[in-house]
């Protein structure tokens, strides 16, 4: 499990350098890190809270493992130093070499932590991105989606929609009635600047092993309601999110 957890992402004003603009963001990358550790750990504390007061050894077991693990890389989060985002910072900055949506480039073939997703994602065009988004069961087997959303725009976000289409371990579509799309809104205010995590049960959608999901509509504090298509949402590298069940 994994939480994506990440506030204070940084508005790239005009005045400052390229160079000041990347260390801001790398500190803002360490930082996701560090927090999205933080909430493996907790989420895992949580998990082994419950196994014993259920008396679930098997849980327990694994969630103690889990605790383990989760305090390791939290304290490898911690030691890595912001420089360290440096290089992939600059390219934010600068929105060189925008990989696209091929399995095979060269941004999602690597193993990027929270940190340095959001960076990748910070360099595409839209008043809000997703940066990370990961399905994962509850404790009671019904898939959950959590997506991380950032604010790149110079206003707060009211509301936005998404879409995630579901399809199971045979990429068959998944769905009540054999609808395999569903709708979600997320009303919780986005401060400029800011990212933060939505979620969404996918009810209905029990055997979901795979879901990808986009931003269809975004209402600012002030301002015209931002919309995009599929058909838009496909001509535009990064706009369409895939996440994977995690076992």
């Amino acid at each position: 499990m994994r939480t994506i957890v990440a506030v204070l992402a940084v508005v790239l004003l005009g005045q400052m350098t390229t160079e000041d603009r990347a260390e801001r963001l790398a500190k803002m990358a360490q930082r996701i890190d560090v927090q999205a550790a933080a909430g493996e750990v907790g989420e895992w504390q949580n998990v082994l809270r419950y196994a014993l007061a259920n008396r679930n050894a098997d849980l327990a077991k694994k969630a103690r493992e889990g605790v383990k693990n989760a305090k390791r890389d939290f304290a490898k989060a911690k030691d890595r130093s912001a420089r360290s985002y440096m290089d992939r910072a600059r390219r934010a900055v600068e929105d060189e070499d925008r990989p696209d949506q091929n399995p095979g480039n060269r941004v999602s073939g690597e193993n990027l932590t929270a940190g340095e997703w959001a960076l990748e994602r910070i360099r595409y065009a839209g008043p809000a991105f997703i940066c990370g988004a990961i399905l994962e069961d509850d404790i009671g087997g019904v898939p959950v989606l959590t997506i991380a959303v950032g604010n790149r725009s110079d206003r707060t976000i009211d509301a936005y929609d998404v879409e995630i289409e579901c399809w199971n371990a045979f990429d068959e579509p998944v769905g009540a009635g054999g609808d395999n799309v569903m709708g979600g809104t997320c009303q919780t205010p986005l401060s400029e600047s800011e990212i933060a995590t939505a979620k969404w049960s996918l009810f209905g959608h029990q055997t979901a092993t795979r879901v990808t999901v986009r931003i269809t509509r975004i209402k600012p504090a002030y301002g015209n309601i931002w919309e995009q298509t599929r058909e838009e949402a496909e001509r535009a590298p990064g706009a369409i999110v895939t996440a994977t069940m995690r076992r």
